[in-house]
């Protein structure tokens, strides 16, 4: 079923909405708040990386940007977006299902089988003291019935995310590259989170900003 958003307009010329409505080889996308919500129209996203974008380019509108996802119950982009963070505390099952996100954790090879790919987030539970990560987040894509092309074109898309994000930590760019995703989080193990649709995940980079107000 499509994903449903309110479109995006640029009073301001500045190319911000064009910009964030790139090819989806394109990782980076940066927010900086300009642009106004059109209240009658409505954009039609056939995978979540378009929503994405916009969540990141428009943080002082996320508040009244409508946004429409099957089996997500919030139509507003602020709600429908969720950060998993660090805590010291054992990690809990998700009350609601949102669309998910967190940076990569670069240094970490994703591990790859026939059946699925898992991919080990820079987030979870961290020690009280040394504040080392102790139980990381991680999801597990299965794409048993995806087909070949499917699967390379995950395979490729991380990668090239992981280097992107390897060059901007070695260079000090303060950019994240974050994956973003909708997945059923595992009862016995909340760290883990399972993805199944090739249209629910994506990579991209950028400094996420979030209002003052």
């Amino acid at each position: 079923m499509p994903l449903t958003e309110r479109t995006v307009t640029d009073p301001t010329g500045d190319g911000t909405a064009d910009h964030i409505r790139s090819g989806p080889t394109s990782r980076r996308t940066r927010g900086n708040g300009s642009g106004t919500v059109d209240h009658h129209t409505r954009g039609i996203a056939r995978t979540i990386r378009p929503l994405c974008r916009t969540f990141i380019a428009h943080p002082d509108h996320r508040r009244d940007m409508l946004i429409d996802i099957p089996d997500i119950d919030t139509t507003h982009y602020q709600f429908a977006f969720k950060r998993l963070r660090d805590t010291t505390e054992p990690l809990t099952l998700e009350r609601n299902r949102r669309i998910f996100y967190a940076p990569l954790r670069i240094f970490e090879q994703p591990n790859e089988t026939e059946d699925r790919t898992a991919i080990t987030l820079y987030a979870g539970r961290r020690g009280a003291t040394d504040h080392q990560l102790t139980h990381t987040y991680r999801i597990l894509v299965d794409h048993t019935d995806w087909t070949d092309s499917r699967i390379r074109t995950l395979r490729r898309d991380l990668r090239d995310a992981r280097a992107e994000a390897k060059s901007d930590y070695h260079t000090g760019n303060p950019t994240k590259t974050w994956a973003f995703f909708i997945g059923s989080q595992d009862t016995d193990d909340p760290a883990t989170f399972r993805v199944a649709n090739p249209v629910h995940i994506c990579f991209i980079t950028a400094e996420i900003t979030y209002p003052t107000f």
